[in-house]
């Protein structure tokens, strides 16, 4: 697979685990708002079902203890939570802790000036039909409960309900019959008619609490297994992409780049492996191919800048190079060595005969002769007007046994003056620092095409 195509499958695989990062973060945050949410309301639910429990026994002790004490108090306390159940502020200014008691115990959020009453806030909080049913139904029974313990408040005091339902008529105080009122029978099953469907409403609060929980605890655990999950995959396309980098693109860049400095130090392979069929790959392919041309190019650059294009003998550059190389050698091994130089007899003469092109063909003819102290050969072919030209040569040879300061100097010069000497004996002479004598070397050049 090519590496856009991996980098574009590593990029899709990135924004899906981003998408699913974002789906777990925002679940997880959901899942914690639900926890807090469910308990806020479950809080609210129990303290409202709570407050009914109480302030149904509260009334009840009120009661109770107006009729036996037969202390106002008593009775206005029984009055104001009356007013505050109903949702109307108390007549005395003075019961302000009652009503604090009342709001903080159901933790009603309305405006401070009006009291919301239990029915609005029955229907206003989250309860379901069944336990909102079951509330109702205990709220009605501790109302009429009440007007059996307001007629005892009244019996204890002497006042009576007139035919206007108003305690206006009096009489004589009546404490049996008011105690016998709040503590009969009667009374005492319509109290267990109300504290009924109050603890069912409890036991239906605290299994609905617990399920509704569980499942956003559930809901927690899932998306939070979501993110780790995620997490490990984004760890995991981190790592190969990380892998994709190194191996397929940071790698061959280094491999290009050792092997570039490797060629300009003129040292080792310069060559790439080729390990996959990609972009790299074929960078790859297209480097070796230009390294290849350029060694090609730089060989015969070499060969052009060392050799002579007319003859391919070594040029001056090259020949010193070598000459210097032969000095150093001679003096390691303490062997003798010997330069000859050549020059062709009469070249200037036989250029202007025969032409600048024959002139070529000679010393093209004469590169080629392998031993220049032997007769080379016949390479001559038919001449124009059937003459054969015949060239010689005039060598200086110049050997020296022991080293010397600037030796290779040293043998050009004295192979220099011999050559001389042999122009100056007649030329076709091999001259050498003891004497000259006929070289009898003759070349024969073809003509040129």
């Amino acid at each position: 697979m090519s590496i856009q195509r991996l980098l574009i499958s590593l990029s899709a695989l990135a924004s899906v685990l981003l998408a699913l990062a974002l789906i777990g973060v925002f679940g997880l945050l959901d899942a914690y708002d639900k926890l807090d949410q469910q308990r806020r309301d479950y809080q609210r639910a129990h303290a409202l079902t709570h407050q009914l429990q109480e302030s149904s026994d509260d009334l009840t002790r009120y009661a109770r203890t107006a009729v036996i004490t037969l202390k106002p108090v008593y009775h206005r306390l029984f009055n104001d939570l009356l007013a505050l159940r109903s949702g109307t502020t108390p007549s005395l200014n003075w019961q302000q802790d009652l009503q604090q008691d009342w709001l903080s115990s159901t933790h009603w959020d309305g405006p401070h000036s009006s009291i919301a009453d239990f029915e609005q806030q029955l229907h206003e909080l989250p309860f379901t039909e069944q336990e909102r049913t079951l509330l109702a139904l205990a709220e009605r029974r501790s109302i009429a409960l009440t007007e059996r313990e307001q007629l005892a408040i009244h019996a204890a005091h002497g006042r009576f309900l007139d035919s206007y339902g108003k305690f206006t008529r009096e009489g004589p105080a009546e404490p049996r019959m008011a105690t016998k009122l709040l503590y009969d029978k009667t009374y005492l099953d319509a109290k267990r008619g109300i504290m009924q469907p109050i603890e069912q409403a409890f036991a239906l609060l605290e299994a609905r609490q617990v399920k509704a929980l569980q499942r956003a605890e559930d809901q927690r655990l899932l998306f939070s297994v979501w993110l780790i999950v995620v997490l490990l995959a984004g760890v995991a396309t981190a790592t190969a992409f990380h892998l994709l980098i190194s191996r397929r693109i940071v790698r061959p860049l280094l491999g290009m780049v050792a092997r570039t400095e490797q060629f300009t130090l003129g040292q080792g392979n310069n060559r790439l492996t080729v390990r996959y069929d990609d972009e790299f790959g074929a960078l790859a392919k297209a480097f070796n191919t230009l390294m290849q041309r350029v060694e090609n190019n730089l060989s015969l650059l070499e060969v052009s800048a060392n050799t002579d294009p007319l003859t391919g003998l070594d040029n001056r550059r090259q020949f010193e190079h070598d000459l210097l190389s032969e000095c150093l050698r001679m003096q390691r091994s303490q062997q003798p060595i010997s330069l000859i130089m050549v020059d062709v007899d009469n070249f200037k003469a036989y250029n202007d005969r025969y032409g600048h092109p024959a002139g070529d063909v000679c010393l093209q003819q004469l590169a080629q002769a392998h031993n220049l102290l032997q007769r080379v050969r016949d390479l001559a072919l038919p001449h124009r007007d059937n003459v054969v030209p015949i060239v010689t040569i005039s060598l200086g040879v110049c050997s020296l046994s022991t080293w010397q300061v600037d030796m290779p100097h040293v043998l050009l010069q004295r192979a220099d003056e011999l050559l001389y000497q042999a122009k100056h004996a007649g030329r076709n002479q091999i001259c050498t620092s003891d004497q000259c004598h006929p070289a009898n070397m003759t070349l024969m050049p073809k003509a040129p095409n």
